[in-house]
């Protein structure tokens, strides 16, 4: 695996910037640092286990499936699939997805101590590959077919985020080094256990990556114009120019496909399965829009327009997407 990410990797193969300190750090180090990965059986609802109001207060009263989300005592989250999807008798688990959306809730609260534990629940919870890093879900996810344990671009494009904000805030080589090793699994196809299909100049960075036969290849579109968005902050903090490059063959490969996630009423499709993207019709909108300030690309302002033209009632007719959730700007 290592000599995939270096035949692909043509850009430069260290920051260029005093920020590639994180070269000092070895998978080795990260092993040791990822000893305390979570483990759901853990996670029970005890009495007297409950999250402090105060805290709870400060994620976002409109994180996808709120009321089943509780943060423990360092302020980390866990979901209670049984009251946001009860019929997928998933029970209660921990999302890197949500741990990100908290991270970065209480670093636009100032809360820098649970800010920090959440950011640091996503360094011990990194797993480390052959030159690359990820994270795995322990839970099936029915939706798809995913058998545990599955993968998501969009977990691992999202640390990206909260990593660099502690890095700049602490001066911690170790956020910085895991968030490299993140980033190399977009590098990695999904074949061979990373989080991407590539065509040529085109890649698409999957949500919902399942190593088991059945598993359905969804392309989930909120999740990948989510990942690029991080890949791209990523790049801005450190001018790494193998985040530019995956960022460019991300755009490519939307650019090739969006027309796939139209229904021709105005409205978005979810996945490529054609599943009604339902709530999140109004981030595929912003997500575009967010693409086209970045890049000037005609094609995103085009469909953030055309799907903005039609006031359609958003309803939730299914459990699709329910794994990951959407979040809202974060104020990079």
């Amino acid at each position: 695996m290592e000599n995939q990410i270096d035949q692909t990797m043509n850009y430069q193969s260290s920051l260029s910037n005093p920020r590639n300190e994180i070269s000092e750090l070895s998978n080795d180090k990260i092993i040791a640092h990822n000893s305390q990965t979570f483990s759901p059986s853990r996670v029970k609802l005890e009495d007297g286990h409950h999250p402090d109001t105060s805290t709870q207060k400060t994620l976002r009263s409109s994180m996808d499936g709120f009321d089943s989300i509780f943060v423990d005592e360092n302020g980390i989250p866990y979901v209670d699939y049984d009251k946001q999807s009860p019929d997928l008798g998933i029970g209660i688990q921990r999302n890197p997805v949500t741990v990100v959306h908290a991270a970065m809730d209480f670093y636009n609260a100032e809360d820098t101590k649970f800010f920090i534990n959440n950011v640091d629940w996503l360094v011990r919870n990194a797993v480390p590959k052959d030159g690359f890093s990820t994270f795995e879900y322990t839970f099936d996810w029915p939706v798809y077919d995913l058998e545990q344990p599955w993968k998501s671009a969009m977990a691992n494009g999202g640390a990206l985020t909260p990593l660099v904000k502690a890095h700049e805030i602490t001066g911690n080589a170790m956020y910085l080094y895991t968030a490299k090793q993140l980033l190399n699994s977009f590098f990695v196809e999904v074949e061979d256990g990373g989080v991407t299909y590539k065509d040529s100049e085109s890649w698409w960075y999957e949500e919902y990556v399942g190593d088991n036969e059945d598993a359905e290849e969804s392309r989930v579109l909120n999740g990948m114009l989510y990942a690029l968005i991080d890949v791209y902050e990523y790049y801005k903090y450190t001018d790494d120019m193998n985040a530019k490059l995956i960022f460019d063959k991300g755009v490519n490969s939307v650019k090739e496909n969006l027309a796939k996630y139209d229904n021709g009423e105005g409205y978005s499709y979810y996945d490529i399965l054609g599943n009604p993207a339902n709530n999140y019709h109004l981030a595929h909108v912003d997500l575009l829009n967010k693409l086209y300030d970045i890049t000037n690309e005609d094609i995103f302002r085009e469909y953030s327009e055309k799907w903005s033209e039609e006031d359609q009632e958003q309803q939730d007719e299914g459990d699709y997407g329910g794994g990951n959730g959407s979040r809202e700007d974060n104020e990079k």
